[in-house]
């Protein structure tokens, strides 16, 4: 076989607000059609209020997760921003600049989705071994969508080779 890239698209259809989908079997069923033994694989998410991380899927934890997100986000709605009047003057509003309206286009006043995606991250590389994903024990994938409501899009891309092929670079 040689070295091979597999590559799949994943369409996930999220609920409104905040939103957790362990999406660890369906990755470790892309590697195993994939044919690649050793290698790694790419998830990445087309999306600017969504994120991946590597995490235990265990439900008071993702609670734990959602209480602070929600955190985070009454942070922007409790200290505002700084608004720039026509006059030159300034003033505190509430909220997130990137959600008020006189100073942002965007119409879903989705800042904190935003900001929190960035800090988690959109991407993860994982290490292919025997087939399979080397994840520990507790640990999943995880795909948060904090703008639900949505299709969203997460690419895949599997890169490696065979044990055959593994084999013969060893010789």
């Amino acid at each position: 076989m040689g070295d091979e890239m597999f590559e799949k698209s994943l369409l996930i259809k999220t609920k409104e607000g905040f939103g957790f989908r362990n999406i660890t079997d369906t990755i470790e069923f892309f590697v195993e059609g994939s044919g690649v033994d050793f290698g790694s694989c790419h998830i990445w998410s087309v999306h600017t209020t969504c994120a991946l991380i590597i995490e235990e899927n265990q439900e008071a934890l993702m609670n734990d997760y959602l209480s602070l997100f929600r955190t985070i986000k009454s942070i922007g709605e409790k200290n505002g921003h700084m608004h720039t009047n026509t006059d030159k003057t300034t003033r505190r509003v509430a909220g997130f600049c990137h959600d008020c309206k006189d100073c942002s286009d965007c119409e879903r006043r989705n800042a904190a989705a935003h900001i929190i995606s960035s800090l988690l991250g959109k991407q993860k590389i994982l290490q292919i071994s025997g087939g399979k994903l080397t994840l520990g024990k507790y640990q999943n994938v995880i795909f948060i969508d904090f703008d639900g409501g949505q299709e969203r899009f997460l690419n895949i891309q599997i890169y490696g080779y065979d044990e055959t092929s593994r084999i013969l670079h060893l010789l």
